[in-house]
């Protein structure tokens, strides 16, 4: 069975960039993403940790990106607008 996504890495106001049991997946999973290819830098999980926006004042500013949790009240809404996760009894999953 797939793991339940407890967090995802979303640009606020638009899409989800990465999705996880942890943080740290989450991470992984936006570096996928955000990868530009060949002529941008390499996307670390380490890289999408240090742009996420921790300024709790610029957290609603549309546009950054930001760590939420299966707690956040817009979680439910991001992971159902992206098609790729579905929501089963125990939680969000992946679509396979």
């Amino acid at each position: 069975m797939s793991k339940i996504l407890r967090y995802a890495v979303v640009q606020r106001g638009y899409c989800v960039f990465g999705a996880g049991h942890t943080k740290a997946d989450a991470y992984q999973d936006a570096a996928l993403s955000l990868d530009g290819g060949d002529d941008a830098p390499v996307m670390t999980p380490e890289r999408v940790a240090g742009m996420i926006e921790t300024n709790p004042y610029e957290r609603n500013v549309d546009g950054k990106l930001i760590l939420i949790d299966s707690t956040d009240p817009y979680f439910d809404d991001y992971m159902r607008a992206q098609g790729w996760f579905e929501k089963t009894m125990d939680g969000w999953i992946e679509k396979n």
